[in-house]
């Protein structure tokens, strides 16, 4: 039995330029191998994801945040995917933590 590995791209980038194509080159190249992959990429540009403010409120809602935004498409992606890959433009030798690093 060949069962798919769900593959979920996540573009930390603001806007889509470098870091959205070469994520989609990469998942683009996993489509043309044999390979049993079903691939998904999912793009921070233009995305209102609030920073997490510590309620724990989540634990008490089966992971549901109270904060409404667009956070929970994204979650309901991550958590039903197998591997994640990110691509993010590196500034300062470091991830655009305001873009990737809010939960």
């Amino acid at each position: 039995m060949n069962k798919k590995i769900k593959l979920l791209g996540i573009s930390g980038s603001p806007r889509k330029g470098n870091s959205y194509y070469l994520l989609n080159k990469a998942l683009e190249s996993i489509e043309n191998i044999d390979f049993p992959a079903e691939t998904n990429i999912y793009s921070l540009a233009g995305k209102k994801i609030q920073p997490c403010i510590g309620c724990f409120k989540c634990g008490e809602n089966k992971g549901q945040c109270i904060l409404k935004d667009d956070f929970e498409e994204l979650r309901q992606l991550w958590i039903n995917s197998d591997v994640i890959i990110y691509s993010f433009p590196v500034y300062h030798l470091s991830i655009p933590t305001a873009q990737m690093l809010h939960r």
